[in-house]
């Protein structure tokens, strides 16, 4: 899953870049993306590890979340 969701965060730079100018931007909005996603996927799987979340849960919910996110923010992009 996490795969994905970075390929989800290169389509959004790669369809932002044709549409605006803002390189810069775009880049800051991936790295951005890339690093909270991270940051958010180490907070849920320390939970789970911890038995504060399911193991189930913890392992989908910052895949789901920012998958959601980055096909919202293709869809916006396309409009």
């Amino acid at each position: 899953a996490v795969p994905l969701v970075m390929i989800l965060f290169a389509a959004l730079a790669s369809f932002g870049l044709a549409r605006s100018g803002g390189f810069a931007r775009n880049v800051a909005w991936g790295f951005a993306g890339g690093m909270g996603f991270i940051v958010f996927d180490g907070i849920a799987s320390s939970l789970g590890q911890a038995g504060a979340m399911g193991a189930v849960p913890a392992a989908f919910l910052a895949p789901g979340l920012f998958l959601m996110a980055g096909l919202w923010s293709i869809v916006v992009a396309e409009e």
